[in-house]
């Protein structure tokens, strides 16, 4: 496999481990790539008194420019925008569910 992540060329094999337990109720604990880090799961879990460890390979770092996921309120329900870091609410929001991607 080849692939560039983080501004560098890697050649070699990949490998994804997934455990899974429906975030049920005896974790106390759960350790997840960055990655695949999700305010739904995020909040699923606080829903449940889990703590979330996420890795440090959380994929692109957020621009200078940019606000992070993290920083907004999102409705979880619906997927769509809350509140940004400032306190509004939205003129407009979108959610692509195919991407999952809302903005």
């Amino acid at each position: 496999m080849y692939r560039k992540k983080g501004g560098k060329k890697h050649v070699g094999y990949s490998l994804n481990l997934v455990e899974d337990h429906s975030l049920s109720n005896e974790i106390e604990t759960l350790s997840v790539d960055g990655a695949y880090y999700r305010v739904e799961t995020v909040e699923k879990a606080k829903e449940k008194d889990i703590e979330m460890n996420f890795s440090q390979l959380t994929g692109r770092s957020v621009q200078k420019d940019q606000i992070g996921v993290d920083q907004f309120t999102i409705d979880t329900e619906t997927n769509q925008i809350v509140q940004c870091p400032a306190g509004q609410s939205p003129v407009e929001t979108k959610y692509n569910e195919e991407k999952d991607v809302c903005g």
